[in-house]
């Protein structure tokens, strides 16, 4: 397997599907309808999941509160996050068998992925203009989705493959 599927947590984030094996990445930001919490909608971001390759490993960015962020704010995060890993543990249980799910926190991918690059918008700009330029890209690129890919690019490190060069 060479599939790996990255998912930036939050009201307003994204996944990114990377095949190695085919050198494609499918970007999907989290859009449509909102539920009443105002987090993404649960049945639309399942479907996308489940439309994925079985993957090797899933990579959900593990975060906690920043400082200075409310309690709603840290709030709706958290009932984001705790949703995402709840579908991904019950589509792991149900189709994607022996995915690894992995849970880094954002300083461990970014050591992993940006190694190389400055620690700057212009550098995460840089390196995702390295990862795409190497594969066929479908989707919508934005911070979220951007971020989803760096997530699976570590999950294909973390397991050993190389990137695309």
């Amino acid at each position: 397997m060479s599939v790996f599927i990255g998912i930036d947590p939050g009201k307003n984030g994204g996944i990114a599907c990377w095949d190695l094996k085919t050198n494609t990445v499918e970007l999907e930001p989290f859009t449509g309808p909102k539920s009443r919490g105002g987090h993404f909608h649960i049945a639309s971001v399942i479907d996308k999941l489940a439309a994925f390759p079985r993957p090797e490993a899933i990579v959900l960015e593990e975060v906690g509160p920043r400082p200075g962020e409310g309690a709603v704010s840290v709030a709706t995060f958290a009932r984001c996050h705790g949703l995402l890993l709840g579908m991904v543990h019950m589509l792991r249980a149900v189709d994607w068998m022996g995915a690894e799910i992995l849970r880094p926190k954002p300083q461990a991918w970014k050591a992993a992925v940006l190694a190389g690059y400055a620690r700057s918008d212009a550098g995460e700009a840089e390196a995702f203009g390295y990862l795409t330029s190497c594969s066929a890209i479908f989707g919508e690129r934005n911070e979220h989705t951007q971020d989803a890919l760096f997530l699976a690019a570590y999950g294909a490190i973390n397991r050993g493959h190389p990137l695309p060069t």
